[in-house]
């Protein structure tokens, strides 16, 4: 779902930068993108974009949430410090070579490959890879 805002929200990004948690920020694209709550959402300087919704009920709901949050990071910006840091999401083959690349399915998931998209997508973190496993990977 995609919500056409009328204003311009490049000032309020990087206050928003701020109070995301795990956010992936870029001041040259004017785009903010992280998940929360099993939805993936993208703020742009005129668009909010919200997926994995399940129904107009909860479309609603998320869209007056994100909506809400903004006008709220905004109206406290006195309070926050913005942060202009740049961060982009990592590569799937990056976090692969992190991984002992063993396929063991120790971790819940049937190979090393599935397991870094599921980091990527924040459903599982490079801890849940057995400690001897990764640790064999470190050398």
């Amino acid at each position: 779902m995609k919500l056409k805002v009328a204003g311009d929200l490049t000032e309020v990004l990087p206050y928003m930068n701020a109070v995301v948690e795990k956010g992936f920020y870029d001041a040259n694209q004017a785009t903010l993108v992280w998940k929360a709550d099993g939805h993936n959402y993208a703020t742009r300087p005129h668009e909010i974009a919200i997926n994995r919704l399940l129904s107009r009920e909860c479309a609603r709901k998320m869209a007056d949430r994100i909506v809400d949050m903004v006008n709220a990071t905004w109206e406290r910006r006195g309070e926050i410090t913005p942060d202009f840091t740049k961060r982009i999401p990592p590569k799937l083959l990056q976090v692969f070579k992190l991984l002992p690349r063993s396929n063991c399915r120790e971790c819940g998931v049937p190979t090393c490959m599935a397991c870094a998209a599921q980091v990527i997508e924040a459903e599982k973190c490079l801890d849940d890879c057995p400690p001897p496993m990764a640790a064999a990977n470190e050398e």
